[in-house]
């Protein structure tokens, strides 16, 4: 009697944890996720920006990273813009610039989103209207997708939601950058910090997160595949020459040839970023991945895009005493 009552008392047990499981994914899946980053170093800036003003604390977050490529130098400026919109909110959107690959304003316009939710998107997207003005390598609509997935969470119902925010955006153009940005952040994860696991995909179906997308948002997606596979199959070994292989026939297996063309845009990204900026070495590098020169070229192109990026600052000095 006793060991049936045992019995009984497990089940319910069992039931009531199982319920409280079921609860807390869903909570999960529909709670958008806190933006977290390396709290150190935003309570650093944090501090400099109190002390200092924002302008000339942006001036020593250029002078400590001076000898970085903008590639290298996103990140920590993804801090200050965490730090800047703590102390003086949207308006810190005219304090950062076109240094580090915008990585404070990203990070400024993704807490804004995550503090104020999409009834601030009108006023992001007025300031990115300001900026592409300023600089037709702009990446402000960029950030701003980075800022809507992190609002609205990163399941896959999360990401079609991101998605059709971004149709909002002043033109098409406007709208594939901030499409590109969610879809970095799907992947990456950055507004959740750098000790963020990678992304989990399987060798056997290299491009399953990028089905049942428009053309548009198809390509989109599979540019970010090659830095995908990188983390998961390679994270120490991206050049070997098995991972080149592997990689180069997986972007030539895509059915159409504008999404091969979109995926090695892909790999001229990580290429870039694997020579810390040295296109020479990273031109050298994109030959090796496929036989086609249309793939090779797109390759090479993103690798081009990429070093106009860092190299049209308006402030090349990077560094203001």
């Amino acid at each position: 009697m006793q060991l049936g009552q045992n019995k009984k008392i497990i089940s319910v047990a069992t039931l009531v944890l199982l319920c409280m499981g079921v609860a807390v994914v869903l909570w999960l899946r529909t709670h958008p996720a806190t933006p977290t980053g390396d709290t150190t170093q935003i309570a650093y800036w944090k501090g400099r920006i109190e002390i200092e003003g924002a302008g000339k604390a942006y001036a020593g977050l250029a002078c400590s990273l001076k000898n970085k490529t903008g590639v290298q130098g996103h990140t920590e400026a993804h801090y200050f813009g965490a730090a800047l919109y703590q102390e003086v909110g949207l308006a810190g959107a005219f304090t950062c610039d076109d240094r580090f690959q915008y990585g404070c304003l990203h990070e400024l316009l993704g807490r804004a989103l995550h503090a104020q939710g999409v009834s601030v998107l009108p006023a992001l997207h007025a300031l990115c209207v300001q900026s592409e003005a300023a600089d037709p390598y702009s990446l402000c609509e960029h950030g701003i997708g980075h800022g809507l997935l992190s609002y609205v969470g990163y399941d896959a119902q999360a990401l079609t939601r991101a998605l059709s925010l971004c149709k909002n955006s002043s033109t098409p153009a406007a709208a594939g950058k901030c499409e590109a940005g969610v879809f970095m952040e799907y992947f990456d994860q950055t507004m959740l910090g750098a000790d963020t696991p990678p992304f989990k995909i399987s060798k056997d179906s290299p491009f399953a997160p990028c089905s049942g997308f428009s053309a548009s948002e198809h390509a989109q997606c599979v540019s970010f595949m090659p830095r995908v596979w990188r983390k998961n199959f390679w994270p120490t070994s991206a050049t070997s020459t098995a991972a080149v292989t592997a990689t180069g026939r997986y972007c030539e297996s895509l059915p159409e040839h504008f999404l091969q063309i979109s995926c090695f845009a892909g790999i001229g990204n990580e290429i870039y970023i694997h020579a810390q900026g040295n296109t020479a070495i990273a031109d050298a590098l994109c030959s090796q991945y496929s036989n086609e020169q249309s793939l090779v070229a797109s390759c090479i192109q993103e690798v081009a895009h990429l070093a106009a990026i860092d190299t049209s600052s308006t402030h090349p000095d990077a560094c203001t005493p």
